[in-house]
């Protein structure tokens, strides 16, 4: 009963930290620009211990998180914990460019990618509209206000997270929340808790434009394709790869990633033709492992860089 109640307080005194963090130092290091990734360096992994550390999941995911870097040989009993603590710095990062999305500072936005990749994406979205798909990466958010800001009209295809709050909601949410409630008003969004997101992208990429999505969005969907992924066959959504089937439209699979928390992200682009097998099933299935190779080859250069560590083990796998 008394180390229950010390967790529960401990709990408690650890989220109030780092809500003050997160709330109060962070929005005073975000005028600095890129001079606040220092500061993050140092302080990113504060209060946020694996017992008790939630992120926008439930308490204990960094215990997962851990499970899985070793699972995969990514990361092993002597480097596990620099792994872990470089994550947490690149989720401080995503909390601080919450901020400048919030502010719709294009100067910081910008300045927040490698220059040669914003020319490379930039030049590749002058020429046509495109099924964009990226993996949940702490710069998701950045790359979604980056490409807007690029001057290209797409549409971020992502759950609503004023729906999707349980009775406590966590600092990092709190951010989200706090982001998504100015982010509305000058991005397009097709929340797919308002149903019908086929037939929403579909119109969308009809009229010319582009959307931004997870590749296996839905997620939910009762149709899945074995993908291979991280050293194991992965059951995934095939929904970015039945669009581009259907309608031929060309899949731009972007992949955020940086060496460490104080240089600008790079991207890892690959333009995906849809094909034009007789077999419709094998084409999708062709198209998801395209992307999903991709991905990887990003997320092996810096495993810190990934979100997915932290829920690996609900995705369904096999050998």
């Amino acid at each position: 009963m008394t180390s229950s109640r010390t967790g529960k307080i401990l709990s408690i005194v650890e989220t109030l930290f780092l809500s003050i963090y997160i709330g109060f130092l962070l929005e005073i290091a975000s005028y600095a620009g890129r001079c606040a990734y220092r500061f993050i360096d140092v302080t990113g992994h504060w209060f946020r211990s694996r017992e008790f550390f939630a992120s926008t999941f439930e308490r204990g995911v960094l215990k997962n998180a851990e499970i899985n870097l070793k699972k995969h040989g990514v990361a092993d009993d002597d480097n596990v914990d620099s792994v872990i603590k470089d994550y947490l710095k690149f989720e401080s990062r995503f909390a601080l460019e919450n901020i400048w999305i919030r502010k719709n500072d294009s100067s910081k936005i910008i300045k927040s990618f490698d220059c040669t990749d914003v020319k490379e994406l930039k030049d590749l979205l002058k020429k046509r509209n495109f099924i964009i798909v990226t993996p949940h990466t702490p710069a998701l958010y950045m790359l979604v206000s980056l490409i807007t800001k690029l001057g290209h009209d797409a549409s971020f295809v992502v759950m609503n997270p004023f729906l999707n709050v349980g009775k406590q909601i966590t600092p990092a949410q709190k951010t989200i929340l706090k982001l998504f409630s100015r982010w509305t008003e000058f991005q397009k969004f097709i929340f797919m808790e308002n149903g019908e997101v086929f037939e929403r992208c579909t119109k969308y990429l009809q009229s010319g434009n582009s959307i931004i999505m997870a590749p296996d969005t839905p997620s939910d969907a009762p149709q899945k394709v074995p993908v291979d992924f991280m050293q194991y066959k992965t059951m995934v959504a095939p929904g970015a790869a039945v669009i581009s089937q259907k309608y031929r439209i060309p899949i731009l699979a972007v992949t955020p990633w940086a060496e460490n928390i104080n240089v600008p992200f790079r991207l890892n682009i690959k333009v995906i033709e849809p094909e034009n097998a007789d077999n419709i099933t094998e084409e999708i299935q062709s198209i998801m492992n395209q992307i999903f190779n991709s991905f990887e080859v990003s997320i092996r250069l810096n495993p810190a860089f990934w979100h997915g560590w932290l829920y690996w083990h609900y995705m369904e796998h096999c050998r």
